[in-house]
Protein backbone atom coordinates (compact mmCIF):
# COMPACT_ATOMS: atom_id res chain seq x y z
CA UNK A 1 0.00 0.00 0.00
CA UNK A 2 2.84 2.36 0.93
CA UNK A 3 4.59 1.50 -2.32
CA UNK A 4 1.46 2.23 -4.32
CA UNK A 5 0.96 5.55 -2.51
CA UNK A 6 4.60 6.46 -3.13
CA UNK A 7 4.24 5.73 -6.86
CA UNK A 8 1.10 7.88 -7.08
CA UNK A 9 2.86 10.77 -5.38
CA UNK A 10 5.82 10.47 -7.74
CA UNK A 11 3.48 10.34 -10.75
CA UNK A 12 1.56 13.37 -9.50
CA UNK A 13 4.77 15.31 -8.88
CA UNK A 14 6.10 14.40 -12.32
CA UNK A 15 2.88 15.48 -13.99
CA UNK A 16 2.89 18.77 -12.09
CA UNK A 17 6.47 19.52 -13.19
CA UNK A 18 5.60 18.60 -16.75
CA UNK A 19 2.57 20.88 -16.65
CA UNK A 20 4.65 23.79 -15.36
CA UNK A 21 7.28 23.23 -18.01
CA UNK A 22 4.65 23.14 -20.74
CA UNK A 23 3.14 26.29 -19.34
CA UNK A 24 6.51 28.06 -19.50
CA UNK A 25 7.64 26.53 -22.80
CA UNK A 26 4.56 25.32 -24.68
CA UNK A 27 6.61 24.08 -27.62
CA UNK A 28 4.32 21.24 -28.52
CA UNK A 29 1.25 23.40 -28.65
CA UNK A 30 2.52 26.50 -30.47
CA UNK A 31 5.21 26.50 -33.16
CA UNK A 32 6.39 30.00 -32.21
CA UNK A 33 7.86 28.55 -29.01
CA UNK A 34 9.98 26.07 -30.96
CA UNK A 35 13.35 27.87 -30.79
CA UNK A 36 15.12 25.77 -33.43
CA UNK A 37 12.27 26.15 -35.92
CA UNK A 38 12.12 29.90 -35.33
CA UNK A 39 15.87 30.25 -35.85
CA UNK A 40 15.64 28.32 -39.14
CA UNK A 41 12.75 30.48 -40.39
CA UNK A 42 14.62 33.69 -39.54
CA UNK A 43 17.84 32.45 -41.15
CA UNK A 44 16.01 31.45 -44.35
CA UNK A 45 14.40 34.89 -44.49
CA UNK A 46 17.74 36.62 -43.84
CA UNK A 47 19.59 34.80 -46.62
CA UNK A 48 16.65 35.32 -49.01
CA UNK A 49 16.77 39.02 -48.14
CA UNK A 50 20.52 39.25 -48.85
CA UNK A 51 20.03 37.47 -52.19
CA UNK A 52 17.21 39.88 -53.06
CA UNK A 53 19.49 42.86 -52.41
CA UNK A 54 22.34 41.34 -54.41
CA UNK A 55 20.22 40.25 -57.39
CA UNK A 56 17.59 43.04 -57.24
CA UNK A 57 18.32 44.29 -60.75
CA UNK A 58 18.37 40.78 -62.23
CA UNK A 59 15.05 39.93 -60.56
CA UNK A 60 13.31 43.04 -61.90
CA UNK A 61 14.72 42.31 -65.36
CA UNK A 62 13.54 38.68 -65.34
CA UNK A 63 10.11 39.20 -63.77
CA UNK A 64 9.39 42.69 -65.16
CA UNK A 65 9.94 45.80 -63.02
CA UNK A 66 6.38 45.74 -61.71
CA UNK A 67 7.20 42.91 -59.32
CA UNK A 68 9.53 45.24 -57.39
CA UNK A 69 6.76 47.13 -55.50
CA UNK A 70 5.33 43.82 -54.27
CA UNK A 71 8.78 42.74 -53.06
CA UNK A 72 9.33 46.11 -51.39
CA UNK A 73 6.03 45.70 -49.52
CA UNK A 74 6.14 41.95 -48.90
CA UNK A 75 9.61 41.69 -47.37
CA UNK A 76 9.11 44.45 -44.74
CA UNK A 77 5.75 42.94 -43.75
CA UNK A 78 7.32 39.49 -43.30
CA UNK A 79 10.21 41.06 -41.40
CA UNK A 80 8.00 42.84 -38.87
CA UNK A 81 5.91 39.69 -38.39
CA UNK A 82 9.07 37.74 -37.61
CA UNK A 83 10.16 40.43 -35.13
CA UNK A 84 6.81 40.17 -33.34
CA UNK A 85 7.00 36.37 -33.27
CA UNK A 86 10.58 36.53 -31.94
CA UNK A 87 9.44 38.82 -29.11
CA UNK A 88 6.45 36.60 -28.30
CA UNK A 89 8.82 33.64 -28.14
CA UNK A 90 10.83 35.34 -25.37
CA UNK A 91 7.95 36.61 -23.21
CA UNK A 92 7.07 33.35 -21.33
CA UNK A 93 10.72 32.65 -20.59
CA UNK A 94 11.13 34.92 -17.57
CA UNK A 95 13.32 32.37 -15.82
CA UNK A 96 16.35 30.39 -16.94
CA UNK A 97 16.88 32.77 -19.88
CA UNK A 98 19.84 31.90 -22.11
CA UNK A 99 21.45 33.77 -24.99
CA UNK A 100 19.95 31.24 -27.41
CA UNK A 101 16.50 32.58 -26.59
CA UNK A 102 17.58 35.88 -28.17
CA UNK A 103 18.88 34.26 -31.36
CA UNK A 104 15.78 35.03 -33.48
CA UNK A 105 15.91 38.70 -32.42
CA UNK A 106 19.63 38.84 -33.15
CA UNK A 107 18.98 37.54 -36.66
CA UNK A 108 16.29 40.22 -37.07
CA UNK A 109 18.82 42.82 -35.96
CA UNK A 110 21.35 41.50 -38.48
CA UNK A 111 18.74 41.87 -41.24
CA UNK A 112 18.05 45.54 -40.49
CA UNK A 113 21.79 46.25 -40.17
CA UNK A 114 22.31 44.65 -43.58
CA UNK A 115 19.75 47.02 -45.09
CA UNK A 116 21.28 50.08 -43.43
CA UNK A 117 24.97 49.36 -44.05
CA UNK A 118 25.17 46.86 -46.93
CA UNK A 119 22.24 47.61 -49.26
CA UNK A 120 24.19 49.94 -51.57
CA UNK A 121 27.59 48.15 -51.33
CA UNK A 122 26.01 44.79 -52.22
CA UNK A 123 24.09 46.28 -55.15
CA UNK A 124 27.18 48.14 -56.40
CA UNK A 125 29.30 44.98 -56.10
CA UNK A 126 26.83 43.08 -58.30
CA UNK A 127 26.82 45.87 -60.92
CA UNK A 128 30.63 46.12 -60.87
CA UNK A 129 30.95 42.37 -61.29
CA UNK A 130 28.50 42.35 -64.20
CA UNK A 131 30.58 44.98 -65.98
CA UNK A 132 34.03 43.58 -65.21
CA UNK A 133 33.12 40.11 -66.48
CA UNK A 134 32.41 41.65 -69.92
CA UNK A 135 34.77 44.63 -69.68
CA UNK A 136 36.88 43.68 -72.71
CA UNK A 137 33.81 43.22 -74.93
CA UNK A 138 32.34 46.54 -73.73
CA UNK A 139 35.56 48.33 -74.68
CA UNK A 140 35.64 46.62 -78.07
CA UNK A 141 32.00 47.51 -78.75
CA UNK A 142 32.56 51.18 -77.80
CA UNK A 143 35.67 51.41 -80.02
CA UNK A 144 33.80 49.77 -82.90
CA UNK A 145 31.00 52.34 -82.63
CA UNK A 146 33.44 55.29 -82.44
CA UNK A 147 35.38 53.98 -85.44
CA UNK A 148 32.15 53.45 -87.38
CA UNK A 149 31.18 57.08 -86.66
CA UNK A 150 34.57 58.33 -87.82
CA UNK A 151 34.38 56.20 -91.00
CA UNK A 152 30.87 57.41 -91.75
CA UNK A 153 29.35 53.93 -91.39
CA UNK A 154 27.14 55.35 -88.63
CA UNK A 155 25.46 58.66 -89.42
CA UNK A 156 24.46 60.31 -86.15
CA UNK A 157 21.94 62.50 -87.97
CA UNK A 158 19.89 59.38 -88.60
CA UNK A 159 21.37 56.50 -86.60
CA UNK A 160 21.12 57.26 -82.88
CA UNK A 161 19.99 53.67 -82.20
CA UNK A 162 22.50 51.07 -83.40
CA UNK A 163 22.06 47.30 -83.51
CA UNK A 164 25.07 45.47 -82.13
CA UNK A 165 26.81 42.91 -84.37
CA UNK A 166 26.72 39.31 -83.24
CA UNK A 167 30.18 39.44 -81.58
CA UNK A 168 28.82 42.01 -79.13
CA UNK A 169 25.45 40.41 -78.43
CA UNK A 170 24.47 40.18 -74.78
CA UNK A 171 25.97 43.55 -73.81
CA UNK A 172 22.68 45.45 -73.95
CA UNK A 173 18.95 44.79 -73.74
CA UNK A 174 17.40 44.03 -77.17
CA UNK A 175 20.97 43.93 -78.59
CA UNK A 176 21.01 47.66 -79.37
CA UNK A 177 22.67 50.78 -77.98
CA UNK A 178 21.74 54.45 -77.89
CA UNK A 179 24.23 57.07 -79.10
CA UNK A 180 24.42 60.78 -78.30
CA UNK A 181 26.83 63.27 -79.90
CA UNK A 182 27.11 66.75 -78.42
CA UNK A 183 29.97 69.24 -78.98
CA UNK A 184 32.32 66.48 -80.10
CA UNK A 185 31.51 64.28 -77.07
CA UNK A 186 30.24 60.78 -77.85
CA UNK A 187 28.10 58.94 -75.31
CA UNK A 188 27.00 55.32 -75.75
CA UNK A 189 24.28 53.79 -73.57
CA UNK A 190 24.21 50.04 -72.97
CA UNK A 191 20.80 49.57 -71.34
CA UNK A 192 20.86 46.67 -68.84
CA UNK A 193 17.09 46.13 -68.76
CA UNK A 194 14.65 46.30 -65.90
CA UNK A 195 13.88 49.56 -64.17
CA UNK A 196 10.52 51.22 -63.63
CA UNK A 197 8.97 54.02 -65.64
CA UNK A 198 11.86 56.38 -66.59
CA UNK A 199 14.38 54.50 -64.46
CA UNK A 200 16.89 53.04 -66.96
CA UNK A 201 19.81 51.12 -65.43
CA UNK A 202 22.65 51.28 -67.93
CA UNK A 203 26.37 51.14 -68.51
CA UNK A 204 27.36 54.34 -70.31
CA UNK A 205 30.55 55.11 -72.20
CA UNK A 206 31.40 58.82 -72.44
CA UNK A 207 34.41 59.97 -74.45
CA UNK A 208 35.34 63.01 -72.29
CA UNK A 209 35.68 60.95 -69.05
CA UNK A 210 33.82 63.63 -67.07
CA UNK A 211 33.38 63.27 -63.30
CA UNK A 212 29.85 62.12 -62.32
CA UNK A 213 27.10 62.87 -61.59
CA UNK A 214 25.79 64.10 -64.92
CA UNK A 215 22.66 63.66 -67.01
CA UNK A 216 22.73 61.95 -70.36
CA UNK A 217 20.11 60.40 -72.61
CA UNK A 218 17.13 62.45 -71.40
CA UNK A 219 16.50 61.61 -67.73
CA UNK A 220 19.26 59.03 -67.32
CA UNK A 221 21.67 60.14 -64.57
CA UNK A 222 25.17 58.70 -64.28
CA UNK A 223 26.00 58.47 -60.58
CA UNK A 224 29.46 56.90 -60.38
CA UNK A 225 32.45 55.98 -62.50
CA UNK A 226 33.15 52.27 -62.92
CA UNK A 227 36.38 52.70 -64.91
CA UNK A 228 37.81 55.53 -66.98
CA UNK A 229 35.14 56.52 -69.56
CA UNK A 230 32.60 54.05 -68.13
CA UNK A 231 29.73 54.89 -65.76
CA UNK A 232 26.90 53.31 -63.83
CA UNK A 233 23.72 55.18 -64.77
CA UNK A 234 19.98 55.13 -63.96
Amino acid sequence: MWLSLHNRLLRSSSERVKFMEEKKYPTKKYWIYDLQLLIKINLIFYFAFVLLIFFEEDITRLFTPFILPFLCIGFPVIYFLLVIVSIVHILPQTEDMTWESYSPLLINLAAICTVIFLYKPLGDFRINAGFQIKEKRFDQAAHWIIKSIENGDINLDNDWIVDLPKEYRGLAEDERVFIAHNNGIISIQFYRGGGMFEYSPSYVYRSDNITPPFEDFADTVCVRRLLPYWYDCY
